[in-house]
């Protein structure tokens, strides 16, 4: 789509000095905009399930409570992720994302339903160990 530039055509608007983001689609803003950025939309999960997304991708544990986010909302979602690609796969050792899956398994395998994977694309930088 060619765009005119103004501002009815803007899908979202991204405001730095007040921390506010604006999808124009739906009306939405939040103040929050370090946090939506590093991944954390907490804050819309209800609203997500209101109009039936019914899988959350990615569950990121560097940015997200997921043991928050699963006793509120876990019996409503299938939770995709929870094994950290910015701390655990690059920067753990073998063990620690063996530890890492038995824990998620443990505390989000349960009341619904958990695709226990990496939350993001894998990085050049995390250990084939890590992988296998």
């Amino acid at each position: 789509m060619v765009s005119t530039g103004d501002r009815s055509a803007k899908i979202r608007t991204y405001n730095w000095p007040q921390g506010r983001v604006t999808d124009h689609r739906i009306g939405l803003t939040l103040y929050n905009l370090p946090a939506i950025i590093d991944g954390d939309i907490s804050e819309i999960i209800l609203d997500l399930i209101d109009i039936g997304v019914t899988i959350l991708n990615p569950v990121q544990p560097e940015c997200m409570d997921i043991a928050k986010i699963k006793r509120e909302y876990g019996k409503h979602l299938v939770f995709d992720g929870t094994i950290g690609t910015q701390s655990t796969m690059p920067f753990g050792t073998p063990e620690d994302v063996r530890n890492s899956v038995r824990e998620a398994k443990r505390e989000y395998g349960y009341a619904g339903a958990l695709i226990l994977s990496h939350t993001h694309v894998l990085e050049p930088d995390v250990p084939v160990a890590n992988v296998l």
